[in-house]
C-alpha cells in the first residue's frame, strides 16, 4: 500500500509541477476500502492557499452521472419511462425541426420524423446540440439564448422548466435516434423530472441522493458559509493561470441561487460527498453500511436498475459519432461511458465495463464493478 501511495504521489505531483494543473484532490476505493487519498498544489496563486480534501470543486459535465441516477429513482418511482416522449413533460419539443445544411441555398428545417424519447437523452442521440460556435444549431443556441441571459446574469436567469422548452424552439442537429452528439440531454432530463415529480430538481436531488447518502456539500449552489471552500477557477491564457468566475450555461455556484438548475453541468461537490455516490453504483446502487449515518445499507436503487445504468446503449452506426479521443474504445449510456476494449482505448489497468465520466474544469471519476475500484 505504500508503493501505491508513493506512486500515485508522484503522479500528482508530476501534474503540479509541470503546471498542467494548480491543485488536485484525488481519492481512490477499492472493495469498499479507501486506499489512497492525496492533495496537491494551491487554490490560486495570490494567497497561495493549499488545497484541501474538504474543498468544493464545480463538477460541470460530472453532473451528468448524477443526473442519470436521479432518471433511475424516477424510472422506479414510476415518474418517468425510457420510452415517455419528451415532448409529453416539456411541450416545447412538439413538432421539431431538423436543421439541414446544404452548401449552395443554405439551411433549411425539415420536420424531425421521430420524437424525442428519454432513452435518446440518457444516450445523447435526440438530436440536441449545447451553445457553441461550431456548428450552427449551436450557434442559434447560444446568440439567441444562452449568451443573452449570460451577459444579463443575474438578472437574466431562467427557471429550468421554461429555459428548457425554449430549448425545444430551436432546430435540431440530426434526426433524434440515428446519431451521437454531446448535448443538453441531461439538462432536458432535469426539467423532465421537475415536471413529473412537482419539485424543483434541485429538491429532487436533495430528498432521493444528497440527503441518503449525506452529501452535505454537493448542490447547485454554495451558501456563503462555505465560500471559503469553495475552489477557485482558472483559464489558461499563454501558458499563465488567470482566475476565471463567470456565468457558465446561465450558472454560477454562488452569489446567487440559481432558477436554472443545470443536470448537466451545474453541481458542486467534494471528493468525499462524490465518492459516497461513486460506492453507491459500484455496489449495483447500495451505499455500504460503514458509510452511512445510520450504520445501515442505504438502497437508492435496485440491483437491476443499477445493472441498466451501466449499460452501453449505442448501436454502430451511433457509435460512428461519438469519435472524441477520450471515447475510443468506450460505448455510451445513461449519460457515461463505458469501457469495451480496453486495447483501443490504450489503457492496462481497467475491466471492460468500467465506466465514469468527467468535467470541463478537469474532475474525473472512474468506477471498476469488475476490479471494485473507485478513483
Amino acid at each position: 500500500m505504500e508503493d501505491l501511495k508513493k506512486e500515485l504521489d508522484k503522479i500528482m505531483q508530476d501534474e503540479i509541477d509541470r503546471g498542467d494543473a494548480l491543485g488536485t484532490v484525488c481519492l481512490a476505493f477499492q472493495d469498499n476500502q479507501e486506499v489512497y487519498r492525496g492533495s496537491f498544489g494551491v487554490d490560486n496563486l495570490t494567497d497561495r492557499r493549499p488545497i484541501r480534501d474538504t474543498d468544493i470543486f464545480r463538477l460541470f459535465s460530472m453532473s451528468k452521472p448524477v443526473t442519470s441516477l436521479a432518471v433511475m429513482i424516477a424510472f422506479e418511482k414510476g415518474l418517468l419511462k425510457a420510452d415517455d416522449y419528451v415532448e409529453d413533460y416539456l411541450p416545447g419539443f412538439r413538432d421539431m425541426k431538423v436543421l439541414k445544411t446544404d452548401g449552395k441555398s443554405g439551411n433549411t428545417e425539415v420536420a424531425a420524423k421521430n420524437k424525442i424519447t428519454v432513452k435518446h437523452l440518457l444516450s445523447m442521440t435526440g438530436g440536441l446540440e449545447y451553445p457553441n460556435d461550431l456548428t450552427d444549431v449551436g450557434l442559434l443556441l447560444g446568440k439567441n439564448l444562452f449568451w443573452p441571459m449570460e451577459n444579463k446574469y443575474p438578472d437574466g436567469m431562467v427557471p429550468t422548466v421554461e429555459l428548457m422548452n425554449k430549448v425545444g424552439n430551436f432546430p435540431l442537429l440530426y434526426e433524434p435516434g440515428t446519431k451521437w452528439n454531446y448535448s443538453l440531454s441531461a439538462d432536458v432530463l432535469g426539467a423532465m423530472i421537475e415536471v413529473a415529480s412537482g419539485m424543483t430538481y434541485g429538491e429532487f436531488l436533495k430528498k432521493n441522493i444528497f440527503e441518503p447518502l449525506d452529501m452535505k456539500d454537493t448542490d447547485f449552489y454554495v451558501p456563503a458559509e462555505k465560500l471559503d471552500r469553495l475552489v477557485t477557477m482558472h483559464d489558461r491564457q499563454d501558458g499563465s493561470y488567470i482566475p476565471w468566475d463567470e456565468p457558465f450555461l446561465g450558472t454560477m455556484p454562488k452569489k446567487y441561487k440559481p432558477l436554472f438548475e443545470s443536470g448537466g453541468a451545474g453541481l458542486v461537490s467534494t471528493v468525499d460527498d462524490y465518492a459516497r455516490f461513486a460506492l453507491t453504483l459500484l455496489n449495483e446502487g447500495t451505499l455500504p453500511a460503514m458509510f452511512s449515518r445510520s450504520g445501515k445499507p442505504v438502497v437508492i436503487i435496485s440491483k437491476g436498475t443499477s445493472r441498466y445504468m451501466r449499460t452501453p446503449q449505442l448501436n454502430e452506426s451511433q457509435r460512428k459519432t461519438a469519435d472524441w479521443y477520450s471515447l475510443q474504445g468506450y460505448n455510451y449510456g445513461n449519460l457515461m461511458r463505458i469501457l469495451e476494449d480496453p486495447e483501443k482505448a490504450e489503457l492496462k489497468g481497467p475491466a471492460i465495463g468500467e465506466f465514469g465520466w468527467d468535467g470541463w474544469a478537469g474532475t474525473y471519476v472512474s468506477v471498476d464493478p469488475v476490479k471494485r475500484i473507485v478513483f
